[in-house]
């Protein structure tokens, strides 16, 4: 759980909360990993959670760890986002046929 961090996500009725069980971490980066969270105090330990997403741990050039929520296969696909679609680049020069001005500053 994510100390002292509160959200207001909007979720599909329908979803049921689900968890993900541990994923593995190597071998190498296990020690790293468990003083990074340690010395984070950003995670704690709970028992049981509605809601649970696997750890993705990147080595970074230093020798250092980042440690990252993989969230793509739990909490996103339940999430119920507005969509803003991009207008395609046809779309838009579709609009602009018939004008007579096109302003261009380089």
């Amino acid at each position: 759980m994510i100390a002292e961090i509160q959200d207001d996500l909007k979720t599909r009725e329908e979803r049921v909360h689900f968890g993900q069980n541990e994923c593995s971490v190597s071998f190498s980066l296990r020690e790293k990993v468990g003083q990074e969270l340690e010395k984070s105090r950003v995670i704690e330990k709970i028992p049981f959670a509605d809601w649970a997403a696997p750890i993705v741990v990147v080595p970074k050039n230093d020798d250092s760890i980042h440690i990252c929520g993989d969230y793509k296969v739990t909490i996103n696909p339940a999430l119920d986002v507005e969509q803003y679609p991009l207008p395609k680049p046809e779309d838009i020069f579709a609009s602009l046929t018939g004008g007579t001005q096109l302003l261009c500053w380089i």
